[in-house]
């Protein structure tokens, strides 16, 4: 007979399901545009905000694609393309703040 693979409970998956609906409301309560800035954590909102994205993320890869029941050579082909987006985004964020402005800022007054 062949093998099914790895079989989950559908209890499993409405409780992710919970928890990346609440993890989206946090978000949206969070974002300034919607809340107001009622709750404002200055700059640490963005990391706030894309920590909370990482989480949702990795609980969809985690148990909607399986991920957490597979072998370790694919979390291996999974975390090593991963980690080289992360180096190069964080390239682009190192850079950013280095730059200088061409044009020079203008007095009208």
């Amino acid at each position: 007979m062949a093998e099914l693979g790895h079989v989950i409970h559908p209890r499993v998956f409405w409780k992710v399901f919970a928890v990346l609906v609440f993890l989206t409301i946090i978000t949206v309560i969070l974002s300034p545009r919607v809340s107001g800035h009622i709750v404002d954590f200055g700059k640490v909102n963005i990391l706030i905000a894309l920590s909370i994205a990482t989480i949702k993320a990795s609980l969809v890869l985690m148990y909607f694609m399986h991920l957490k029941f597979e072998g370790p050579w694919i979390l291996v082909y999974f975390i090593l393309p991963v980690s080289l987006l992360i180096l190069m985004i964080a390239g682009v964020f190192i850079d950013n703040p280095l730059r200088i402005d061409p044009s020079p800022e203008v007095n009208l007054s």
